[in-house]
């Protein structure tokens, strides 16, 4: 069981609903004719990577702010606090998924876009996994003077 990309933008758009609820969320089919203020929440996956019984799924993730009106420290705070709320682990439904590469920018001299990474590794193995090792003793021996 793993994150899904409507997992991840559902859970995006929550957390930005909490912290700024006048501030609509819109789709990428929207954003054309929305009128500001709005976040745009983007997520891509990337080609899953397998290694043994480990999966990797990667994601990069936009989230796009458009003001009705530049101001580039309000902006600038607010990216910060996204950052903030989102943390170095994001958790999707009991999932924890790692953020790497945080990076916020301004697009068009208007708009403010956070972007990162996630990343999440599964196990695939299914039922009880047997112990690496079994009864493993160790001997200290004490160093003679």
């Amino acid at each position: 069981n793993r994150a899904t990309k409507s997992d991840i933008r559902q859970r995006l758009n929550e957390i930005l609903k909490s912290e700024w609820p006048k501030i609509r969320r819109v789709g990428l089919e929207d954003c054309d004719k929305a009128d500001p203020p709005y976040f745009l929440v983007e997520v891509r996956e990337h080609p899953t990577k397998k290694e043994r019984n480990l999966w990797f799924y990667d994601y990069d993730v936009y989230i796009t702010y458009n003001p009705r009106v530049f101001d580039q420290v309000k902006q600038s705070d607010m990216a910060d606090k996204l950052e903030e709320l989102i943390g170095m682990v994001f958790s999707v439904n009991g999932r924890n998924l790692t953020v790497e590469e945080w990076e916020s920018n301004y697009l068009d001299k208007k708009l403010t876009q956070c972007q990162f990474k996630l990343k999440e590794t599964v196990n695939v193995v299914k039922g009880e996994v047997e112990p690496m090792m079994e009864n493993l003793d160790m001997i200290y021996k004490e160093k003679e003077a």
